[in-house]
């Protein structure tokens, strides 16, 4: 899925041109003017070293320490002046605000905010005064925040319910009961999302769920952390493409487009109200019509707009919440001031916001806990408009500029104790406001780029925190005391340089010149040994220039019928052995198999299936050897399979109820609807195998939630990592965030199996012996010892997962092509219908009918020949030297056997790519790998150990699918203009979802 091609060779060709426009660039830029100090920088890449991993404004803090409160750093090819006190931003933010208020064009704004066409990063102009002007106006004044006061005193006395209900005490066997500690930093989040959504959309999000909503608010978030490589080196805007960040970007922004599309449909519909049940999307709306303060507004400009709330609303606020409750946890004497004083002014019910006007000691330590930590540690950055002078020194236009006011609010010049939270310095100081007239204090930054929502967010952040303070008394949980208390915060900037590209087109570089050297040396070291025949390589990434995009194991084909059955490719610097035909599959399958056996240490698979201590991706050896036993005897042996023959049943019959329902026909004498057959078909699988692995114990997971997180482990384990290709630039997964990727959704997978153990664990005593699912099984396994081996709790998941990634995939793909091929020949569709319905009875197929069913389990077997659900197996990989057809393979080399050409052989096969079922009915080929011409399933000790598993379900599901419906196309589509076309991946399913027509039998 990542598609390298070419990337990392137009990397190395791109660097060197970097590098030599550098050079020229300062030979021609060396002028006498007058810059800032600045830290002295490397070639390329100038001073993203000093900013390294970790907390960039601590980091900037240090430099300006150094070099002054003013410095110029070169950011890759962008110069950026990172301004440090409070005397130097109000150079910037007022005296010379019409010099430095530009903004800086990021990457991922551009693809996610319509262009930058909103007020937060819009670039300055005419235009961007207009949309700050009806922010201010019409969204953000102190007249409409007060008219959204209902909306917050119901929603924080609602997050107070939420706190009472989830601290309720524990019994602890004394009747009195320990109260459960709850998590605050979520709780806050939830209440700002909630309040945020409400004053923008209302209840009218066009039918999208709010945890929905929220999920793709946080991905967006992330996106505007991310600086690019473009952001740093615009003429690499290319790589940001070829690591996948635009199609990243592309992705997320389809959704949230179209969430807020459905929204303004939705509003658009709804009849009037009045004014007092508007919302701030109905406001916007209102402005179109009448003419949007003379600015010709449209449907992308209202998106922007209602896109800034949104993003500024929600981190402010519940940052400045968490970081409030958690000072004044760590200060229990400021926490008793402030409890004091509201509950003095507050009344019986709780805090109003007409009370918090009363409450200055409250203000003040939210004020002083946004000093500590503002919300955007370094402000969202400015640039120059035009070249200008300060302090002395001259600022080129196109300048980026990064004020610290993270280190301005804490710099000694201008706070006594500034590392001390002591929110008497705003009870008896000038500072008032929050709106950066002193910029000592710059939470929400200042000038005409201030944020316009700040009343929106303290007024809420008041309120919130205010009704904590009242109704509840605060302490740490059990072992743990305010002296180990820390106040920490995360890495990062919020926005963040997630991306961190410190070094990496120097490094880059260097590694590329270093591949090249070891690329010719490997070369002549290989020279003696007599390899099989190969393409012509490239320097440095060897053959990948022949697989490019799309179908790769139709492409290996294509290179067979040149080179040859067996052929060795250079993936960049890995060899890898290609195996196209039945006779060599046999040779490395069967009789060396014991040297074909290993499997190579997927980047993904090693971060998703606990370093690989699974079956399916284990190093071979004795571990593995113990844990394929244990799949094979304990979890997929026939008589554990047999045992699920009621669940299966069931399933069956409830898919054959759901196409029933979904394509019954709307009104009486109107035709029956068409059912998307590829999503009932997924979700029949799903069900079956989770049902079979967890029964319906998943920790309280919901099952589509468990089914997401499935999901987005399937696509990374389809993910080829740069470091698979280039074990020595494993750096670049890092930097390109397929690490952080991988490691955010190992998390959510662990999360769940974790959950659905502990569940078992705990039901496990009343099962009474009774047979299980397959988790209890291994559980089991677990405590007789396992096989002689120690097994533990990420050996359990490992296994459980293996079982749910092969089960799920190869199931659903295998009777969703068997279901297109027979809808393309309709009369191997008649003939097999024929058989089903006359071995069946009146209630449908059972599974003791599949026995006497000759034709139907020959055309599934046919539909595999033609489409293995795997099309290139699970790479192999050699564990020692050997002699192959009379040619060197040396020890390391990867394997990949394409098993859909071996399927697709005219040597082989007569007719090879035509759907003819009889060719299984007159031979005896089974699944097990026995017949090298048909490995749907691979074969040898590295053979699929769920066969049974997957094919008892596909052809029970096939069976009943013919015999309750007649199929065909939909209205205008036929037989011969249908095409059954597979969709590009390593694991390819239908590249169109299969839409019938399903008409009921009359039974």
């Amino acid at each position: 899925m990542l598609d390298s091609n070419l990337a990392l060779f137009l990397l190395f060709v791109a660097s060197c041109f970097v590098i030599l426009a550098h050079i020229l660039s300062s030979q021609n830029n060396k002028t006498c003017q007058n810059f800032p100090p600045s830290p002295p920088g490397l070639p390329i890449i100038g001073n993203m070293h000093h900013l390294g991993r970790g907390h960039h404004h601590r980091k900037l803090q240090a430099l300006a320490r150094q070099h002054g409160d003013i410095f110029l750093l070169r950011l890759g090819s962008v110069p950026a002046l990172v301004v440090s006190s409070a005397s130097m931003a109000e150079e910037v933010l007022k005296n010379q605000d019409h010099v430095f208020c530009g903004r800086p064009q990021q990457r991922t704004a551009r693809g996610l905010l319509y262009d930058c066409r909103d007020v937060g990063f819009s670039p300055y102009g005419e235009r961007w005064r207009q949309l700050r002007r009806i922010a201010v106006v019409h969204l953000l004044s102190a007249k409409r925040v007060d008219a959204l006061r209902v909306l917050r005193d119901e929603e924080v006395a609602s997050l107070v319910a939420r706190i009472r209900a989830s601290a309720v005490a524990l019994e602890d066997g004394s009747g009195r009961g320990k109260l459960r500690a709850v998590n605050m930093s979520e709780l806050a989040v939830s209440l700002t999302y909630t309040v945020i959504s409400r004053a923008a959309f209302g209840n009218k999000l066009g039918g999208m769920d709010p945890g929905t909503v929220r999920a793709m608010m946080e991905e967006v978030t992330g996106l505007l952390e991310t600086v690019g490589v473009s952001d740093m080196f615009p003429r690499l805007r290319w790589v940001d493409w070829a690591m996948g960040l635009d199609a990243r970007i592309k992705r997320t922004a389809g959704k949230l487009d179209g969430m807020l599309e459905g929204a303004l449909q939705e509003h658009e519909k709804k009849p009037e109200n009045g004014e007092e049940d508007a919302d701030l999307l109905d406001d916007l709306l209102a402005l179109v019509t009448e003419g949007g303060e003379k600015l010709n507004l449209d449907r992308i400009d209202i998106k922007g707009l209602i896109l800034d709330l949104f993003i500024g609303g929600t981190d402010t606020t519940s940052k400045t919440i968490e970081w409030a409750m958690a000072y004044l946890i760590k200060n229990p004497r400021e926490m008793a001031k402030v409890q004091e004083e509201v509950r003095q002014v507050a009344g019986p019910q709780g805090v109003l916001e007409e009370h918090l006007g009363r409450m200055s000691r409250l203000q003040a330590a939210l004020k002083e806990a946004m000093r500590l930590h503002p919300p955007v540690p370094l402000l969202i950055p400015r640039e120059t408009i035009k070249d200008t002078k300060l302090h002395g020194y001259h600022i080129p236009a196109k300048t980026r500029v990064i004020i610290n006011a993270w280190a301005i609010g804490r710099d000694r010049k201008s706070w006594q104790n500034p590392e001390e939270f002591l929110p008497e310095r705003f009870v008896h100081n000038a500072i008032e406001d929050y709106n950066g007239k002193d910029l000592r204090f710059i939470p929400f930054s200042a000038g005409r780029r201030g944020c316009p929502g700040i009343a929106f967010a303290t007024r809420l952040a008041e309120l919130a925190l205010a009704n904590l303070m009242y109704h509840f008394d605060w302490e740490l949980p059990e072992g743990q005391d305010v002296e180990s208390f820390e106040v920490v915060e995360s890495s990062g900037l919020s926005p963040a340089l997630k991306l961190d590209p410190t070094l990496v087109l120097s490094l880059l570089f260097v590694l590329s010149c270093f591949a090249v050297i070891r690329s010719l040396w490997s070369g002549r070291k290989d020279s003696s040994r007599v390899l099989p025949p190969s393409h012509p390589t490239l320097p440095i990434i060897g053959n990948l220039h022949q697989l490019g995009r799309g179908i790769l194991h139709r492409k290996l084909q294509v290179l067979a019928q040149r080179h040859g059955s067996l052929f060795l490719l250079r993936l960049g610097t890995v060899p890898t052995l290609v195996v196209t035909s039945a006779s060599m599959a046999e040779e490395v399958l069967k009789n060396q198999d014991h040297i074909f056996c290993g499997r190579p240490q997927q980047h993904t698979a090693r971060g998703l299936m606990y370093d690989c201590r699974d079956v399916g991706f284990s190093p071979y050896g004795e571990r593995w050897r113990q844990l394929r036993r244990i799949a094979v005897v304990h979890l997929l042996s026939v008589k554990r399979v047999d045992s699920f023959r009621v669940l299966r049943e069931e399933e069956a019959a409830s898919l054959v109820g759901r196409i029933r329902t979904a394509s019954s026909p709307e009104n009486t004498g109107t035709k029956q609807r068409a059912v998307n057959l590829s999503h009932l078909i997924v979700s029949l699988t799903y069900t079956v195998v989770s049902r079979a692995a967890f029964g319906n114990k998943l920790g309280g997971m919901d099952t589509q939630v468990f089914r997401e997180t499935a999901k987005e482990v399937f696509d990374l384990l389809e993910t080829i990592a740069v470091s698979d290709m280039f074990p020595r630039l494993w750096w670049v997964d890092w930097l390109m965030g397929l690490d952080a990727r991988t490691k955010r959704t190992a998390k959510k997978l662990d999360g769940v199996l974790e959950r659905a153990l502990q569940e078992h664990e705990r039901s496990s005593a009343s099962n009474n012996g009774k047979s299980g699912d397959l988790l209890d099984d291994l559980l089991s396994v677990v405590k007789e010892g396992g096989e002689g081996l120690k097994l533990d709790r990420v050996d359990v998941k490992g296994l459980i997962f293996d079982l749910f990634i092969a089960g799920v995939d190869t199931t659903s793909k295998a009777i969703e092509w068997a279901m297109a091929e027979l809808i393309k020949n309709p009369r191997e569709m008649a003939k097999l219908q024929d058989e089903v319905r006359q071995v069946a009875g009146p209630q449908g197929v059972m599974e003791e009918h599949l026995g006497r069913m000759s034709r139907l389990p020959a055309a599934l077997k046919e539909a595999m020949r033609l489409h293995p659900p795997v099309p290139l197996l699970i790479p192999r990989e050699t564990i020692q030297d050997t002699k192959l057809h009379g040619y060197d393979i040396p020890a390391k080399t990867r394997v990949i056997i394409n098993a859909w050409a071996i399927g697709r052989d005219s040597q082989s096969w007569e007719h090879a790519d035509q759907f003819l079922p009889e060719r299984f009915m007159h031979h005896a080929i089974d699944y097990n790998g026995k017949d090298f011409r048909f490995i749907p399933f691979s074969a040898g000790r590295r053979g699929c150990p769920g066969i049974v598993f997957a094919t008892r379900l596909a052809e029970l599901a096939l069976a009943n699918l013919l015999y309750h419906f007649d199929w065909e196309l939909p209205e205008g589509q036929d037989v011969e203009s249908f095409e059954v076309v597979e969709s590009s991946g390593l694991s390819p399913a239908l590249k169109f979802p299969l839409i019938l027509v399903a008409k009921p039998l009359q039974e």
